[in-house]
């Protein structure tokens, strides 16, 4: 019986680590455009002020 328990752990760490690997880089990719669109919108006011 622990043969089926340890299966779904694996399973679990598996959808675990898919999920991980697609919503990390949106993630990052996110907080990298919000970044850059700051800088882009800090410097724009800097030299219309």
């Amino acid at each position: 019986m622990p043969l089926t328990v340890r299966t779904r752990r694996k399973r679990g760490a598996r959808i675990a680590v898919t999920l991980l690997s697609g919503v990390l880089p949106v993630l990052l990719g996110s907080a990298m455009l919000y970044m850059q669109a700051q800088r882009v919108l800090e410097q724009s006011a800097a030299l219309t002020a």
